[in-house]
C-alpha cells in the first residue's frame, strides 16, 4: 500500500503478511517472557513486572512514571501511526463504497427517464 500522506507510514504487503502471521500466532499459542532487564532502566527485570506482546518489559515502577500504563513507550508512537493509516485506510475504503453506490444510483435514475 503505498499512502498519500506523507506523514503516514508505509506498510508493504510483506509487513502486512508478517502481522498476520503474528496474530495468528498469538490466537493459538502462548507468548514466553524471558527478558533479562528493565527496557526503561536497564536495571536486571524483577517483580512486579510488564510485559508487552512487542518483547519489551518494564519494571512496574519505571512504567508508572511513562505516559500511558497500558502501550509499550518504546513502541507508542509506531502504533499510533499504524493506527492512524489503518483508519484512513477505513476512510477511504467508505469513501469508495460511497462513489460506486452514488454512481449506481445515478445511472439507474437515468435508465427509469
Amino acid at each position: 500500500y503505498r499512502n498519500k500522506d506523507e506523514n503516514l507510514p508505509e506498510i508493504s504487503s510483506e509487513d502486512t503478511e508478517r502481522m498476520k502471521r503474528e496474530i495468528e500466532q498469538l490466537k493459538t499459542s502462548a507468548k514466553v517472557f524471558q527478558p533479562t532487564k528493565c527496557h526503561s532502566c536497564t536495571n536486571p527485570i524483577d517483580l512486579p513486572a510488564v510485559h508487552f506482546l512487542c518483547g519489551h518489559s518494564y519494571h512496574q515502577a519505571c512504567l508508572e512514571v511513562a505516559e500511558s500504563e497500558t502501550e509499550c513507550p518504546l513502541c507508542v508512537e509506531k502504533n499510533r501511526e499504524v493506527l492512524d493509516l489503518i483508519r484512513a485506510q477505513e476512510q477511504t475504503t467508505g469513501l469508495h463504497e460511497d462513489f460506486h453506490t452514488e454512481l449506481e444510483r445515478k445511472k439507474t435514475d437515468r435508465s427509469e427517464e
